[in-house]
Parts: C-alpha cells; sequence; structure tokens
C-alpha cells in the first residue's frame, strides 16, 4: 500500500507532537491550546497564567524538540536500512 508523503509526514508529526505529553507536558498543553483549540497566544497565555512572551518561547521549544524528534527517527530508519542493505550483500559474493 502507498502513503502518500503529505499523510506519513502528517503522522510523523503527530507522532513528535504526542511524544511531548509525558516529557514536555508544557509544550504539549500549549500546542493543543494553540492549533487543536484555536485560541491563539493571548488567550493561550490566560489559560496557562503565562506572559504571551513565554507562550512564544514555548512554540519554538516545541518546534525544537519536533525537529529534534523527526531527524532521531530519520537517523533510525536510516541505520535500519543500511544495516539490511549490509545483510543482504552479506551473503553475496558480488559486491
Amino acid at each position: 500500500m502507498l502513503i502518500p508523503v503529505f499523510e506519513e509526514r502528517s503522522a510523523e508529526t503527530d507522532q513528535a507532537v504526542e511524544s511531548l505529553k509525558l516529557t514536555r507536558s508544557h509544550l504539549y498543553a500549549t500546542l493543543d491550546y494553540i492549533y487543536l483549540k484555536e485560541l491563539g497566544i493571548p488567550m493561550t497565555a490566560l489559560k496557562m497564567r503565562r506572559a504571551q512572551s513565554t507562550i512564544k518561547a514555548q512554540l519554538e521549544s516545541a518546534d525544537h524538540a519536533i525537529a529534534e524528534f523527526l531527524e532521531n527517527k530519520a537517523t533510525e530508519a536510516e541505520k535500519r536500512r543500511v544495516m539490511a542493505a549490509y545483510e543482504r550483500r552479506k551473503g553475496s559474493f558480488t559486491p
């Protein structure tokens, strides 16, 4: 089954956001208020009892955390691909 790239990227991003729940719950809550509940920065700041500048900083931190998650996932996928190629060639006499 072929999965469109957009859907695959969306699923990966969703995994990255979900990974914040346990480790960086304040970032997860910020993303929830901003993107799912569509409250915007001023209302999110009120709900979370933080300054708007803090909410903006948390959005930036969440962006970095998501990027790091996706980079790590891509690195792991590449390692698996290389190891699979090595295992396939390991039993072969041709390079």
